[in-house]
C-alpha cells in the first residue's frame, strides 16, 4: 500500500518577475511543492490548504496536480514574487500572507487526517504552525526555514518543536550544522543547503549528501522537492543515505525547470 501523506498548509501563486517588467505566474507555496514531488515519489499525498476566492485562487486550483481538498475563503489568494539571476537562483522579493493566516483545520479535517493518513507535513511559519493541532496518530514531518526565523540560532527556532516531530527539515546554511547536531533529539533533522547539499542528523550521526549536477534554471522549491521525496524514501523504509540520495535528485530535477515542479 503506498504512504498516505497529509500536506498541510500553503499553496500560493508564484509571480515571476521578469527584467523586461513581464511577469509569469505558476503555482508554488511550501506544502502544495512538498505534495508534488511526493506524489511524483509514489506516494498518496492530499493537500490542505487555502485559497482565496479571487482570480489568483481559480488560477492555483486549476494548476493542481495532487489530490487536494483546498478550500476557498474570502479575501486574496497568497502570492509569493520571484526575481531569478541569470545563474538561476530565486531571490524573493515580496510575500503577500493573503488567506493564510485564517485557514484552519475543521473538526472533520482533522479526525480525517488521523484516521487515513500515516504522514503529515506543515511548514513550521506563523500562518500554518499551529496546523498540528489536534492531530495525534501520523507521523508529523515538519519544514523550517531561515527565511522566516528570527535571529540564527537553529536551538532558538526548531529545537522547541522537536520533541514531536518524527523529521524536521531545516533549509538553512552549513554554518547551522554545528548547533543542530549537538541537540539531544530522537527526531531526524534534515539540513538543506542548496549548492552545498544536504545533511542528515540523527542521534548524533551525520550524512553528507552533495548536491546532484544540474542546469540550474530555477531554485525555487528545490528544498520543498527535496523534502517531498526524502520523505516517501525514509518511511518507505530505506537508509538514510539512500533517502538522502533520493531528494538530491529529485531537487536537480526541480532546479532544471522554471517553478517549483
Amino acid at each position: 500500500m503506498a504512504l498516505r501523506i497529509a500536506a498541510l498548509g500553503e499553496v500560493t501563486e508564484d509571480c515571476y518577475l521578469g527584467a523586461d517588467g513581464g511577469e509569469r505566474r505558476l503555482v508554488g507555496g511550501i506544502s502544495a511543492n512538498f505534495a508534488r514531488s511526493a506524489a511524483a515519489a509514489g506516494a498518496e499525498v492530499t493537500l490542505f490548504a487555502p485559497v482565496g476566492d479571487d482570480a489568483a485562487g481559480q488560477r492555483v486550483l486549476a494548476g493542481l496536480t495532487a489530490a487536494h481538498r483546498v478550500r476557498v475563503l474570502p479575501g486574496c489568494t497568497a502570492e509569493q514574487k520571484i526575481r531569478i539571476s541569470a545563474e538561476g537562483e530565486r531571490r524573493f522579493c515580496g510575500f503577500r500572507a493573503g488567506v493564510l493566516p485564517d485557514y484552519r483545520l475543521t473538526a472533520d479535517e482533522r479526525r480525517a487526517i488521523d484516521a487515513d493518513f500515516d504522514v503529515v507535513h506543515v511548514p513550521m511559519q506563523p500562518e500554518s504552525q499551529h496546523l498540528l493541532e489536534g492531530i495525534t496518530r501520523p507521523a508529523r514531518v515538519a519544514d523550517f526555514s531561515v527565511d522566516s526565523a528570527a535571529g540564527d540560532d537553529p536551538r532558538r527556532w526548531c529545537e522547541p518543536y522537536l520533541e514531536s516531530l518524527t523529521v524536521a527539515f531545516v533549509g538553512g546554511h552549513a554554518r547551522h550544522l554545528q548547533a543542530l547536531a549537538a541537540i539531544e533529539t530522537p527526531a531526524l533533522i534534515v539540513l538543506t543547503c542548496g549548492a552545498l547539499g544536504a545533511y542528515g542528523i540523527l542521534r548524533g550521526k551525520v550524512v553528507h549528501q552533495p548536491a546532484l549536477p544540474a542546469h540550474v534554471v530555477d531554485t525555487t522549491g528545490c528544498g520543498d522537492a527535496f523534502a517531498g521525496a526524502f520523505t516517501v524514501a525514509h518511511f518507505g523504509g530505506a537508509s538514510l543515505e539512500a533517502a538522502l540520495r533520493r531528494g538530491a535528485e529529485r531537487a536537480a530535477w526541480v532546479a532544471a525547470r522554471l517553478g517549483a515542479g
